[in-house]
């Protein structure tokens, strides 16, 4: 999936696979939807735009999550236009 990141355009998925200790049953969740604003390789950081009052994310120092863990991974939604984009703050 890195070959087709954008960073601030680049829209995922990323989901969460638990599993029952008892029953050894499988449950994969949604946990969010957001654009990448940084590729660390295997990893990626999700920051979700929408208003906070819509359950967005008050700041983009957000979470990072696995590109393809065993539990944890993103797959890709769709890009936004270069107009639509998430602005990144550079920082050195």
């Amino acid at each position: 999936m890195n070959e087709n990141i954008v960073v601030g355009q680049t829209r995922v998925n990323v989901f969460k696979r638990e599993v029952n200790d008892m029953t050894g049953k499988e449950k994969i969740t949604k946990i969010k939807t957001g654009v990448i604003i940084q590729d660390f390789g295997t990893f990626v950081r999700v920051f979700d735009n929408r208003s906070t009052k819509d359950g967005g994310d008050p700041h983009q120092n957000v979470e990072v999550f696995a590109v393809a863990g065993k539990n944890i991974w993103c797959e890709y939604l769709d890009e936004l236009k270069p107009f639509n984009a998430v602005p990144v703050p550079v920082s050195y």
